[in-house]
């Protein structure tokens, strides 16, 4: 595959950045880094360039300064989640508690849910995929109360009412929508049409993080041991034992790492029909609120507004 030059700039400058230790280093992996600059330049590619001219000729360098920005707007709009932390915990459990309920049919049933329990998924991706699409929900939850201290309360329980399910957020006097993707080159912030506000955020999880849960609070133990008692002496076991219960069993540092982009109010916007046809998104297949990124509220005042505004103290 081909390599250009822009590409390279930005490859060189990671390189730089972890010669220097800069703290976005420290959070976050060089995939995700160059996913999460990916959707700037996506957006908006001639901002990250400076042109001049070198002996008559046209050549370009990496606009470092705006770079940094970028940057500081990931990094401060960064939320770090530790899997032990308690709501974390309960939306795992929720996860799993959800999963069951969808494929009893028991849940909500949108356009979107019941292509997706008519693909019959197994039971750990429906976990995993719910997992991944409520932690935006937890970020968001953590944003607000650790830097406004103001306390968020979420919705756990499951029904298949679906005039029930008016806001994502129980303490809001308006309805809100928290979507959270693990698509972080994403550009496209999205709102269901019954709601008044949509937030949006960019999460990366560890792969195979439901089995890392099961491991770390001991889960296979139990099917180790039983195993003991009808195969003896097969190597299996033991290598299971040394990977999973001896290494890992009460040990998990995994961490999720989310990103609250911002928040956009529905009244000024148009809904984007079904069938639509949008750059690095492709075609609409349910009419939603679909605004870009760059578009979103996410400075400090702008959050205040939105507790303002929206949150029941």
């Amino acid at each position: 595959m081909r390599v250009n030059k822009f590409d390279i700039m930005i490859s060189n400058y990671i390189e730089t950045l972890k010669k220097i230790d800069h703290e976005i280093i420290r959070n976050l992996n060089e995939i995700e880094i160059k996913d999460l600059l990916e959707s700037f330049i996506r957006l908006d590619k001639e901002k990250f360039i400076l042109k001049l001219k070198v002996k008559n000729k046209q050549d370009i360098l990496l606009n470092e300064e705006y770079v940094n920005l970028v940057l500081k707007n990931i990094l401060d709009n960064l939320i770090i989640l530790d899997f032990c932390d308690q709501d974390v915990l309960e939306l795992l459990l929720f996860s799993i508690e959800f999963a069951f309920s969808m494929l009893e049919g028991k849940t909500k049933a949108t356009k979107t849910q019941k292509a997706f329990r008519e693909r019959e998924r197994e039971l750990e991706t429906i976990i995993v995929n719910t997992f991944i699409g409520l932690l935006g929900e937890v970020a968001l939850k953590k944003f607000i109360e650790s830097r406004f201290g103001i306390a968020i309360k979420l919705d756990r329980s499951i029904s298949d009412d679906i005039s029930r399910y008016k806001t994502d957020i129980l303490n809001a006097n308006s309805p809100i929508s928290i979507k959270t993707t693990p698509n972080l080159k994403a550009i496209w912030a999205e709102c269901p049409k019954e709601y008044h506000v949509g937030v949006f955020v960019k999460t990366s999880v560890p792969k195979g993080i439901f089995i890392s849960a099961m491991a770390h609070v001991c889960g296979f133990k139990k099917l180790i041991d039983f195993t003991k008692n009808k195969l003896s002496n097969n190597e299996l076991i033991t290598n299971l034992e040394n990977r999973i219960y001896f290494r890992q069993c009460g040990v998990l540092n995994e961490k999720l790492k989310c990103i609250i982009c911002g928040y956009f109010e529905t009244f000024d916007v148009k809904l984007t029909t079904k069938g639509t046809k949008l750059p690095f998104l492709g075609e609409v297949r349910e009419e939603r609120y679909l605004v870009k990124i760059s578009e979103l509220r996410s400075s400090y005042d702008d959050w205040n507004e939105f507790i303002e505004k929206y949150i029941i103290i």
